[in-house]
């Protein structure tokens, strides 16, 4: 089956359709600089959420001896969980949190004043007002925000949370990147780009390739992710992805990807044993949209949908591996959700031949 553009969650280096002209910038043009000034810039998102754990860590000033403690959602990258534990010599707690329900357990979320939590909102699905909330009852509890589905959406902006900080490669045609932004005086080094980590570069690679020979490219990519992984130092934002983030048409970007997303949706047929979730509270905020994600009635049904995008040459995207995760909610919420990396490099009929394999396949 043909694509315009292979349907994978590597990002592509950036196409020209989609940078501005920043010497005749328009006023109503929606450039990063506008949304997030000031933010330091990371070469990932976890460097990001590793430096706002710092800065809170280091900022205590209360006079308690108490051991501070971190709680993570049980439903969160394993891999940003471990790079946490092993950078950070403090207790580590977890709570229940699930992409498709619609707040957090509070019951399992035990913080105390100097404590740090930190909150997802999961593909974008999050009426986020649900934290802002509960960080007005408990204002001395740390609250970082991860914003990595919807990094300029509305709520990502007027949240009260003390951090907020997103990942910038999974929803950007970028190598490498990270913000991080919140009630602290930005550091000057981290509002520059750097020479770019290794993971960067071996990923910059790839996405060379993978405009040649996209299946030889894969594992490479791969190999970036690995590298990414093994790292365990801050570094910031590379000076390519820097120069790209800055000069991106993010309105143009996110209109492609709402209209490809619902396309999509409009596509599938009606059927009781999936779904595709959405927040219908925040349909007016274009920048409240990530990759279409389905969630199944068991895994059997989720499985044999990916297999069957699989075999025409679409990776879906599972996030993460029910046996990396804590807690048998965690496990069980995983093993039903896949995410279709549909977005701004795709097209209207492209998004249909996805809705008619998964049509076909699940006898709609």
């Amino acid at each position: 089956m043909q694509f315009s553009n292979t349907i994978t969650p590597f990002m592509p280096l950036v196409d020209k359709k989609f940078i501005l002209d920043m010497s005749n910038i328009k006023e109503e043009s929606v450039v990063f600089d506008k949304i997030c000034s000031n933010a330091e810039l990371f070469s990932s998102g976890r460097d990001a959420l590793l430096r706002a754990i710092k800065i809170a860590l280091d900022s205590r000033n209360d006079s308690s001896n108490r051991a501070r403690k971190i709680f993570l959602p049980r439903y969160f990258c394993p891999w940003v969980i471990k790079s946490v534990l092993s950078q950070h010599c403090v207790s580590v707690e977890f709570f229940d949190d699930l992409p498709t329900s619609k707040t957090p357990d509070f019951s399992t979320l035990n913080a105390e004043d100097g404590d740090i939590v930190v909150a997802v909102n999961y593909f974008a699905l999050r009426d986020f007002s649900v934290w802002d909330d509960w960080k007005s009852k408990h204002k001395d509890v740390v609250l970082i925000a991860d914003f990595s589905h919807c990094p300029f959406s509305r709520y990502a902006q007027k949240t009260n949370a003390d951090f907020v900080f997103a990942s910038l490669r999974k929803t950007l045609p970028l190598c490498d990147g990270g913000y991080l932004k919140g009630n602290f005086t930005p550091n000057k080094m981290y509002l520059k780009a750097g020479e770019g980590s290794e993971f960067s570069s071996a990923y910059t690679y790839s996405a060379a390739l993978a405009q040649i020979d996209y299946q030889t490219a894969r594992d490479y990519y791969y190999n970036a992710e690995m590298r990414l992984n093994a790292k365990r130092s801050i570094s910031r934002i590379s000076f390519y992805s820097f120069n790209i983030l800055k000069s991106l048409n993010l309105i143009s970007l996110w209109e492609q990807r709402s209209c490809v997303a619902d396309v999509f949706k409009d596509s599938l047929g009606q059927n009781e044993r999936f779904c595709v979730l959405e927040n219908k509270n925040i349909s007016a905020d274009v920048f409240s949209r990530f990759c279409p994600t389905l969630y199944f009635e068991d895994v059997s049904l989720r499985d044999k949908a990916y297999a069957s995008l699989s075999e025409v040459g679409i990776l879906s995207s599972i996030y993460w591996g029910a046996k990396f995760l804590e807690g048998s909610r965690a496990k069980e919420e995983s093993s039903r959700l896949m995410t279709i990396p549909l977005d701004f490099r795709h097209t209207q009929e492209d998004a249909k031949k996805v809705a008619d394999v998964l049509n076909k396949t699940l006898k709609i």
